[in-house]
């Protein structure tokens, strides 16, 4: 006899969000570039950027993306990056003058 066990288990691979901003406070307008320097310990994935002021974008690995803010104010930008059950986030405060 043969027994044959079949598991649709995949293994939860390890994602850890970081990213840099090239400046923290600008001017309505002015770009600011976001570079993900995230770790990921299975090769990459994508990420999803969220701006704080109503906007996201979606980047490929350690693809760095630009945004400009219309109004001034505080805004927290988060980065996630993962699986949706494994994923990891940072944030970082952008000041809008």
């Amino acid at each position: 006899m043969t027994i044959l066990l079949i598991c649709g288990c995949r293994k939860k691979h390890h994602y850890e969000a970081c990213f840099t901003v090239d400046k923290t406070a600008a001017s309505v307008g002015q770009t600011i570039t976001f570079s993900n320097c995230s770790n990921y310990d299975s090769g990459y994935t994508d990420a999803l950027w969220n701006f704080g002021d109503g906007t996201t974008a979606n980047s490929k690995g350690s693809e760095s993306v630009t945004h400009s803010y219309s109004s001034p104010g505080t805004y927290q930008v988060i980065l996630t990056v993962g699986e949706k059950e494994n994923d990891s986030q940072q944030t970082k405060t952008v000041v809008i003058n």
